[in-house]
């Protein structure tokens, strides 16, 4: 149990980094697919910069790059990409199938934090 509880704690972080951006689940899997989504899960979930992520998150400016996150120019490549492209959907109606893959208890990745 306490592995699983490890795991919805690196997606829920890897969730507030992509908000960061003004990402959500739905924008990463419209624009990835379901396997590069959970390839970017995997990354997340055996990242070890725990205690640098968590204080970035805390961190309400932001200023400097997140340079620890093992998916950051994916999330900044996504995030350009968005704002790029105005036609993007932006729908939570697409399939985030790989934000609930690890979790079984009905834990909503995409929720507010």
């Amino acid at each position: 149990m306490a592995l699983k509880k490890r795991y919805l704690e690196h997606l829920n972080r890897m969730r507030r980094m992509m908000a960061i951006y003004g990402l959500g689940p739905s924008d990463v899997t419209n624009m990835l697919g379901d396997n590069e989504t959970r390839n970017a899960l995997g990354r997340c979930i055996t990242c070890d910069s725990v205690c640098p992520c968590e204080a970035y998150l805390a961190d309400g400016e932001n200023a400097d790059a997140p340079v620890f996150c093992p998916n950051l120019q994916l999330i900044e490549a996504l995030a350009a990409q968005l704002d790029g492209d105005p036609r993007q959907a932006r729908s939570e109606s697409a399939d985030v199938s790989a934000w609930h893959s690890i979790d079984r208890r009905g834990v909503r990745f995409g929720a507010s934090a």
